[in-house]
């Protein structure tokens, strides 16, 4: 089974973004968690790859619903997990490829932030999850934008490369079609 389905616009990028999972796994090792904080991190990075890869195979809106349970993983072990702040980022960084104008993804991510500053207030989480999350959430958010934009500007010009083609061809039959006639009456007529 394929975790990223064919002919996508990332290639194999999104198992190099992976890497910023890793993030996730700094609170247990540094501060000695029990087994039950471990098992928690585990189970939430296993439902977090599920998400991830499922997110590639989804159209939008049923997409955003992928953006929203990584949102929810990041509320919910933000209290307990910094890193944490990982699943916002990745969402933000999804949003412009989830939706179909660049007035969406602004709204979402605007969104989003809002979110983040809510959980950091309401569970006194320290200045620098809130500073994290929103600073790379801004950055590559926006940058994110951009590229979506690119993608889709892409994908519009693949469409009408592939029309033209089409346009092409059809021409040419219609060519081949008015010449054949002309050039089997001359041999026929001096045959006859």
């Amino acid at each position: 089974m394929r975790l990223l389905p064919p002919n996508r616009d990332h290639g194999w990028t999104p198992y190099i973004w992976l890497a910023y999972l890793g993030f996730f796994f700094i609170h247990p090792i540094v501060d000695h968690v029990g087994w039950k904080e471990w098992t928690a991190t585990v189970a939430s990075v296993l439902v977090f790859l599920g998400i991830y890869f499922t997110f590639f195979w989804m159209k939008y809106p049923r997409n955003l619903l992928a953006i929203l349970a990584m949102v929810l993983l990041g509320v919910v072990f933000a209290p307990y997990n910094g890193g944490a702040v990982g699943f916002f980022i990745y969402a933000a960084a999804f949003i412009p490829f989830a939706v179909p104008t660049e007035l969406l993804a602004v709204l979402l991510l605007v969104t989003e932030m809002t979110v983040i500053g809510a959980i950091a207030f309401f569970f006194h989480l320290p200045p620098g999850f809130a500073a994290t999350g929103l600073a790379f959430s801004i950055l590559i958010g926006a940058t994110n934008i951009f590229f979506a934009q690119r993608n889709r500007a892409n994908c519009r010009l693949r469409m009408a490369q592939n029309e033209i083609e089409q346009l092409a061809q059809i021409a040419e039959r219609e060519r081949i079609d008015r010449d054949l006639p002309d050039v089997l009456v001359h041999p026929l007529s001096v045959i006859i």
